[in-house]
């Protein structure tokens, strides 16, 4: 499918849902919208898609009570083309990003992101997690449509010290520190997909009392440091259990995002 028909398909029908009772004196309230994309999560790293190795019952229990498509696809296979195209609804080679960013380039402003159309329409927007379409100026989140910003702005950070080694820094290894809340950079202690959960949690909180749009999107990177606490130090050779250990993770997250947002009745 063209991707900018399915922009535009998407937003009729969340806009739809807001005037499905015109025919009264009043309008249905606009729904929420909460949007969890996992960055380097494959097709088959879910039991709902055929996993048997890494456990995922939470996302399996969202997949059951509710719609599983099972033939959709990326505009790109790779991180800055995807996302690109999914904001904005163009192909990657519209805007100019034909690969993954590397501490340059970006989302050019004249595109129109899902989050400027829905925030046009009367919704609070925050992004939580990677962004990964622009380093400064018009390309960054705040420019595009979200209000708030969590995250960081590059590919990939290490989960503990939130340096990003594609942004090189002379003398350094570890490349440049990357968590900004909105356009300050932050220095918050902790595990990056846990504090990103708590964010999210936080924002459904603060704005459960008019619509918004809240896309969550950690990153999922297979790395010696992909998970927290004693397992850390534990030096294990395999790729897929690394990334098993990252996934476990995001979807621990992900069920106490569930968790709090069912208790605070964000349907």
């Amino acid at each position: 499918m063209n991707p900018r028909h399915f922009l535009h398909i998407i937003t009729s029908l969340l806009l739809a849902l807001t005037a499905s009772g015109a025919e009264t004196t009043t309008l249905a309230p606009k729904p929420n919208i909460i949007w969890i994309m996992a960055d380097d999560l494959g097709y088959g790293d879910l039991g709902c898609y055929g996993a048997k190795d890494i456990p995922t019952p939470h996302i399996d229990s969202l997949a059951a009570g509710g719609v599983r498509c099972e033939t959709f696809y990326a505009a790109a296979s790779t991180c800055s083309p995807s996302r690109a195209s999914i904001l904005s609804g163009l192909y990657p080679e519209a805007l100019g990003i034909g690969g993954a960013l590397m501490g340059e380039g970006g989302l050019p402003a004249e595109a129109v992101t899902i989050a400027e159309t829905l925030k046009a329409s009367g919704y609070t927007t925050g992004l939580i997690g990677k962004w990964h379409l622009g380093y400064e100026g018009e390309t960054l989140p705040n420019r595009q449509g979200f209000d708030e910003f969590y995250g960081h702005r590059g590919g990939k950070i290490d989960y503990f010290t939130h340096h990003d080694t594609a942004q090189k820094i002379k003398g350094s290894k570890d490349g440049k520190h990357d968590f900004y809340e909105n356009e300050k950079e932050i220095f918050p202690e902790g595990y990056s997909t846990d504090l990103f959960t708590e964010r999210a949690v936080s924002f459904v909180d603060r704005h459960k009392a008019e619509p918004f749009f809240n896309p969550l999107f950690p990153a999922l990177r297979s790395s010696p440091t992909a998970f927290s606490g004693a397992s850390r130090k534990k030096q294990i050779p395999s790729s897929k259990k690394l990334l098993g250990k990252a996934v476990w993770k995001a979807m621990f997250a992900t069920n106490e995002f569930c968790r709090e947002t069912s208790e605070s009745r964000q349907d």
